[in-house]
């Protein structure tokens, strides 16, 4: 088989992010909430996150995610571009 393209490569890139954080945070309500519905801590193994690094992966996902979209919504061969 052939090499992949960087389309793929994006996607493979994006799929180990979210599954990272969906390791992190199953329930994608531990960096929103202090503690669970009824009090308890959430127990994070996390001991120090690194804020630059996150904001710079989220920034990319969400590039990655934007250019996905554009592509979704543009023009395709025969087409009208008139309403």
């Amino acid at each position: 088989m052939g090499e992949e393209t960087s389309e793929e490569q994006g996607t493979g890139v994006v799929e180990q992010y979210v599954a990272e954080f969906a390791k992190i945070d199953p329930a994608s309500d531990a960096f929103r909430y202090p503690t669970r519905r009824r009090g308890q801590s959430f127990g994070s193994q996390l001991v120090m996150l690194d804020l630059i690094s996150l904001r710079n992966t989220m920034q990319g996902i969400e590039n990655y995610f934007l250019a996905a979209d554009g592509f979704l919504h543009s023009p395709t061969e025969g087409d009208s571009l008139a309403p």
